[in-house]
């Protein structure tokens, strides 16, 4: 489904936005559930100080958070060693 531009939200630095109501209240609910990590970015260029967007093309599950990232050969380097990678803690709803 399309989403609409007029219901939205912030999470982490990011503005989504979303199809119905209902989404958006599913979403502030558990936001850590749906948001990426890292704000979509690939953790594995990110530990090297690079912010590159990451795609659904390569996209993995690690301790209930997606992860996306730029490239198979990242995604394969996330994979073999997830916790030199993984974030921690907490992020905002704005």
């Amino acid at each position: 489904m399309d989403a609409d531009p007029r219901i939205t939200t912030r999470f982490d630095g990011q503005e989504y936005s979303f199809s119905s109501r209902r989404a958006l209240r599913q979403f502030e609910d558990d936001p850590m559930r749906y948001a990426p990590a890292n704000r979509g970015l690939d953790a594995v260029l990110l530990a090297e100080g690079r912010e590159v967007r990451g795609q659904l093309d390569y996209a993995l599950w690690f301790r209930n958070r997606l992860y996306l990232f730029s490239s198979r050969e990242s995604m394969a380097r996330f994979n073999s060693r997830p916790q030199q990678f993984a974030v921690s803690g907490t992020a905002q709803i704005n």
